[in-house]
């Protein structure tokens, strides 16, 4: 994450693309219907609520954090339309990518708790490789990032629709992107 020129925003945005496009385009050519990976409404209001209030609290502690940070409000204004299109670009690609291909398809060999658990685990382990963390601080990423991919999961397969779990793990993600402002202006946390 490039701050503030956002090059490293447009570089997920494209990654983002790329992997979602093809996802799609295979699912058209084969014919596959795409409720069957979750792009769908599905039930709507409640994925609008999940998924509002856990971008929501997330949003309240990421801006707090930042603010902690001493940065000034025109900063922050700058700052705020990179990390939203970075987090939902990424967000995006990343339920579609590892729950909304999956989560179905598993379910009738697995049953629907372990492609839940199955899911989590294969989601937090594309993790581990994660270079912009310490060894002790992936630790503590990869401890809470297991029951937030369940927590995602659950989410879709609750409503039917990877936008609840989109919203959700967008707000996880302005969370994560603390540190990257942290790296480019300087400060600890």
């Amino acid at each position: 994450v490039a701050f503030p020129g956002g090059f490293g925003t447009l570089d997920k945005l494209f990654e983002a693309t790329a992997i979602v496009g093809t996802i799609l385009v295979v699912a058209l050519i084969a014919g596959i219907d795409l409720g069957s990976i979750f792009l769908q409404p599905g039930r709507l209001g409640l994925g609008l609520a999940i998924g509002g209030l856990g971008f929501a609290a997330f949003a309240v502690v990421a801006f707090l954090q930042l603010r902690s940070f001493h940065l000034g409000w025109k900063t922050l204004v700058s700052l705020a339309p990179w990390m939203l299109v970075f987090c939902f670009s990424n967000a995006l690609m990343e339920e579609l990518w590892f729950r909304g291909v999956f989560l179905k398809p598993f379910e009738p060999v697995l049953g629907a708790v372990a492609s839940l658990i199955l899911t989590s685990i294969a989601f937090t382990g594309s993790h581990i490789g994660a270079t912009y963390l310490s060894r002790a601080e992936k630790v503590r990423f990869l401890a809470i990032l297991f029951p937030l991919a369940l927590a995602w999961g659950y989410t879709m397969q609750l409503t039917g629709s990877l936008i609840g779990s989109t919203l959700f793990h967008a707000g996880a993600d302005l969370l994560a992107l603390n540190g990257f402002v942290a790296a480019v202006y300087g400060r600890e946390f």
